[in-house]
């Protein structure tokens, strides 16, 4: 295996961290061997960091607001069903 040296890691790590930027997320190796618009070839990243997870420790490194900004952002909770409110004049109908 040849050695890569720390200076191809921070390049690597800079363009994954403006790519996932541009997507919005922070992929999972699954979702990113799918894509077809890759910035780094699989076999690549994994010749530079020795797998996903480890380049995925590189992202902070280079970009240190990565994780914060594209964290899933939580749902909000649904608001509460409100019971309809009798008028005056629906009580003269009964």
């Amino acid at each position: 295996m040849p050695v890569i040296n720390k200076r191809k890691k921070v390049l690597a790590a800079r363009q994954l961290a403006e790519y996932f930027r541009g997507i919005g997320k922070i992929l999972t190796w699954e979702e990113y061997c799918a894509r077809e618009d890759l910035v780094i070839r699989a076999n690549t990243l994994v010749k530079y960091f020795r797998g996903y997870d480890v380049m995925l420790q590189w992202l902070p490194i280079v970009d240190s607001t990565i994780e914060a900004d594209l964290a899933p952002k939580p749902k909000a909770a649904p608001k509460p069903k409100t019971t309809p409110k009798v008028k005056k004049d629906d009580a003269k109908d009964i």
